[in-house]
């Protein structure tokens, strides 16, 4: 996998020694937490605008699972669409994976969902038609995206969804002769003889 080589490695500055830095970008806080990844919120030096840095640390990483990680960015690298989270940038060092990706300022809709209740109709509507546009759109490039759930769609500062993938089991290409199942649909799938795509 060939990724953007940085001037100089994207390290993180130890505290004290100014603005903690990734490549152009200075971090401003942190997003979320994983057991392999944390996600920083960041402001690019120079044209200020604000960026999500998912920061994957290798070693906690098996070989599959890291490499999972690996087609999971070179497919996102291939999508473009108003409702998926655009991956901007990707940096490596030997023990560390940077993916700079499209900032949502709005955050989860699990959040949103649980602190507003309830979305009216037509604004259930409406995100429901921004999810089955993005959904449509992998499908018709034999992408599937195995890990939609409320704390993976996310809102931009316009409300609008924003599908998150990066987690080893988000986007995915299609394997047209192999079922492709969650656990739960398995036993479904297996009686059916269908495949189901989540």
């Amino acid at each position: 996998m060939v990724m953007a080589e940085p001037r100089r490695p994207p390290a993180l500055l130890p505290r004290g020694l100014g603005p903690v830095r990734v490549g152009f970008y200075d971090i401003e806080g942190t997003l979320g937490k994983g057991n392999f990844a944390v996600v920083k919120l960041a402001r690019h030096r120079i044209t200020r605008s604000e960026v999500a840095i998912k920061i994957i640390d290798k070693s906690q990483l098996d070989a599959v699972n890291l490499e999972k990680i690996y087609r999971e960015v070179q497919i996102m690298k291939m999508l473009d669409h108003p409702h998926i989270i655009k991956l901007y940038q990707v940096m490596e060092t030997k023990s560390m994976l940077y993916l700079v990706t499209e900032f949502a300022k709005n955050g989860e809709i699990f959040d949103y969902l649980a602190s507003h209740g309830r979305l009216s109709e037509s604004e259930a509507r409406r995100k429901f038609w921004q999810i089955l546009s993005a959904v449509e759109y992998c499908h018709g490039r034999k992408i599937v995206h195995r890990d939609l759930k409320a704390e993976n769609l996310l809102l931009d500062n316009n409300m609008n969804i924003k599908i998150a993938g990066i987690t080893g089991t988000g986007f995915q290409l299609l394997v047209t002769d192999a079922l492709c199942c969650h656990p739960i649909k398995l036993a479904h799938c297996l009686y059916s003889g269908t495949s189901v795509h989540l």
